[in-house]
């Protein structure tokens, strides 16, 4: 773990930018954090992780089948973001000391 967050503050310190002036998208959190889209939204729907989504797109339609209106295929949502300091507080909320931190022997 302390791998991780040396490397990413190492990467990031580069850009010569505060942790909460850094965005990244989906795409960027689920390599970062090597997790899956379904475990993602799973964070947002529990709140686990803080995100900024984007306005969604009204539904489109193409016509009407038996008096009913269907949808354009392939339409989804707004995309979210995250800064980064929401991904490191993220981590620093995940992460456990370990076991010989906390048993004096």
């Amino acid at each position: 773990m302390k791998l991780f967050l040396q490397d990413l503050e190492e990467r990031f310190l580069r850009s010569h930018l505060p942790p909460d002036q850094i965005i990244l998208d989906d795409y960027d959190v689920m390599k970062m954090l090597k997790i899956s889209k379904r475990k993602l939204a799973d964070m947002r729907a529990k709140r686990q992780i803080k995100f900024h989504p984007t306005a969604k797109k009204p539904v489109e339609y193409r016509g009407y089948r038996d008096g009913k209106p269907v949808k354009v295929k392939g339409t989804r949502g707004g995309k979210n973001y995250y800064t980064l300091q929401s991904v490191l507080d993220y981590v620093q909320s995940i992460t456990v000391d370990p076991i010989s931190n906390q048993v004096n022997l």
